[in-house]
């Protein structure tokens, strides 16, 4: 490891900082979790998420690929139409226009970005459960 080599830092280690506990989240984290599985269980743009997510998985585990140049082109076209259908009921979902491109673009807008509109819901309920 780097404790071998001889510009290596000593061992070092900053104490913690003072804070104040502002509250107790063990018991309120069981309700949140509670609130956020009902919501993506019904909400299709998170399960768009997770078929993304599982064609990529399903993907990585293919270990064999057909040499046949027009099978694997059919392959390949497949994967496509498959994401071009995905992308296609997302903007249709989320009301905004996809543009045909070869390279993808980091997000502009928070419009699409799902993960942050959940933890804003996430933080609404925790909100409302402590205000009442």
């Amino acid at each position: 490891g780097e404790a071998s080599r001889s510009s290596a830092l000593p061992w070092d280690q900053i104490n913690s900082s003072e804070f104040n506990k502002y509250s107790d989240l063990n018991k309120i984290i069981p309700l949140l979790e509670k609130k956020h599985k009902s919501r993506v269980k019904i909400d299709p743009e998170y399960q768009l998420i997770i078929d993304e997510i599982n064609d990529n998985k399903q993907a990585r585990q293919q270990k064999e690929f057909s040499l046949n140049i027009e099978i694997r082109k059919a392959q390949l076209d497949e994967a496509e139409a498959k994401r071009k259908k995905r992308e296609e009921e997302k903007s249709k979902l989320l009301g905004i226009k996809i543009e045909e491109k070869k390279e993808v673009d980091a997000p502009t807008s928070s419009k699409g970005d799902y993960q942050l509109k959940e933890s804003g819901r996430i933080l609404a309920d925790y909100i409302l459960l402590k205000v009442g």
